[in-house]
């Protein structure tokens, strides 16, 4: 995923921060956060900062020390990102979490992090790299994709496909696919960069006012959506 070391570039660690080593040869990043937003993520980065070539050989574990509620979307992503990349680079890695969400953030359930829960990191390559399967849609966009003329008319396809599939309706369908083509177009042609899509359509939910008995009259569902590129080149 090229242009990722800005997360890194961007984002300048603790440099006090020390590599531990469990009793069983593991690199261990313990995270002891009740909530997984942009803090676990700082911790995450400060960890990745301090790591090397010579420990590729060590499995790395990001242990999850309490059960820890989803903040958002795109914090879960951007863990994945970094996870992908640390396996491309020759990392072995493993996850050790237990999670709660909500409608935002429910996607985690079907994202490719949970491969790591068992070290399987060829799974979980394959997976983030493109996955079309129940209420799940990933697709990393590379410069190989983007070499077919076509790519942005096959992608709203397949995303129109995936949508309909889930029981989104011809408009709404249509607004969506045509939206994220856009945006990956835009960032595809303007930024240079590999380009990131994770779609999640979720089970149907009730209304849930604090203090008040849930409303069962009506059911909601989301469609979540996180298009995420690294680049110094913006977008207007």
């Amino acid at each position: 995923m090229n242009n990722f070391d800005y997360i890194f570039k961007y984002n300048s660690g603790n440099n006090s921060y020390k590599i531990r080593f469990s009793n069983k040869k593991q690199i261990i990043c313990d995270i002891n956060n009740h909530k997984f937003g942009a803090d676990v993520i700082n911790r995450v980065i400060c960890f990745v900062q301090k790591l090397n070539i010579s420990l590729r050989g060590f499995p790395i574990i990001f242990r999850f020390n309490n059960r820890i509620r989803i903040a958002d979307k795109l914090s879960y992503i951007i863990f994945e990102c970094i996870c992908y990349c640390m396996v491309q680079h020759g990392y072995n890695v493993k996850v050790i979490i237990d999670y709660e969400h909500d409608i935002r953030t429910c996607g985690i359930e079907c994202a490719p992090v949970n491969l790591l829960l068992k070290g399987n990191c060829q799974k979980f390559v394959e997976k983030f790299s493109s996955e079309i399967f129940k209420n799940h849609y990933c697709k990393l966009i590379t410069d190989k994709v983007k070499d077919n003329p076509a790519f942005l008319s096959l992608l709203y396809s397949d995303i129109d496909t995936f949508l309909k599939g889930a029981g989104i309706n011809d408009i709404r369908r249509n607004d969506i696919s045509e939206t994220i083509s856009e945006l990956i177009g835009n960032a595809c042609e303007h930024t240079t960069s590999d380009c990131y899509i994770d779609i999640d359509v979720t089970d149907d939910y009730y209304k849930n006012v604090h203090n008040q008995p849930i409303d069962t009259s009506t059911t909601y569902f989301g469609v979540n959506i996180v298009i995420l590129n690294f680049s110094d080149r913006l977008l207007n």
